[in-house]
């Protein structure tokens, strides 16, 4: 029988035990890395989520808007609340800021206004004989269309309104008619003025020269909404 060889040696035990040993660790290993990458992704997902709802405005349910029952000048009003944001400091008057929005919905600009002035009559010349007995007598000969089926005339150099335009329904202006500037001062878009008489008082509106031609639809608006009796 062969004699072992002198060379052969029995393993240490310890040899066995750290090879048993050594993928226990790499588990172990494994499974911090893991969650690492874990607490790495919810982070990163939870500062998306922070960022995002800072960035992007939270949407908000619109509300109906604050309704006052006001009496001026012997005429019942209903104006909304946040129309009542101007105040001139004009006795005897009402003023009103008025997205024009609220009038005439989304034919208008974003950022439209339309400023309403209230007041008892005066004894002056009645706002649908003006373009006849004040404005006439300055305008020049020339004549054009402008929206709104209105006609656009132009007041000479030499007069009291120089500079200005005149837009009027025909034939007269009696319906309507606002004095506007030719053009804007710098950035500023051209402004028009216009008066009327309704329910015993005089109204004078200001809006941008481009809203015009909603005229028709901001009268109409005046005698059936904001003068119209309330129950």
């Amino acid at each position: 029988m062969a004699r072992e060889s002198v060379f052969y040696r029995q393993p240490h035990p310890a040899i066995g035990q750290r090879r048993a040993g050594l993928p226990q660790k790499l588990i172990r290993a494994d499974l911090m890395v893991l969650a690492l990458i874990v607490l790495v992704c919810a982070a990163g997902i939870a500062a998306f989520s922070m960022s995002r709802h800072l960035l992007l405005p939270s949407q908000v349910e619109p509300q109906e808007p604050v309704l006052h029952d006001l009496r001026f000048g012997g005429q019942a009003l209903r104006v909304a609340e946040h129309w009542l944001a101007i105040s001139d400091g004009v006795p005897g008057r009402l003023s009103l800021r008025i997205p024009l929005a609220d009038i005439i919905g989304e034919a208008a600009a974003p950022d439209a206004q339309l400023i309403v002035a209230l007041a008892a009559p005066d004894r002056a010349v009645a706002p649908a004989d003006r373009p006849r007995l004040i404005y006439a007598r300055f305008l020049s000969s020339d004549a054009s269309t402008f929206g709104g089926n209105l006609v656009r005339r132009s007041f000479r150099a030499d007069t009291p309104y120089e500079g200005e335009v005149l837009l009027l329904a025909p034939p007269e202006g009696r319906s309507f008619a606002a004095r506007c500037g030719k053009r804007g001062d710098g950035p500023v878009a051209p402004s028009c003025s216009a008066e009327l008489r309704r329910n015993g008082l005089d109204i004078q509106l200001q809006m941008a020269k481009q809203d015009v031609r909603h005229w028709e639809r901001i009268v109409l608006w005046l005698s059936t909404d904001l003068l119209a009796p309330h129950d």
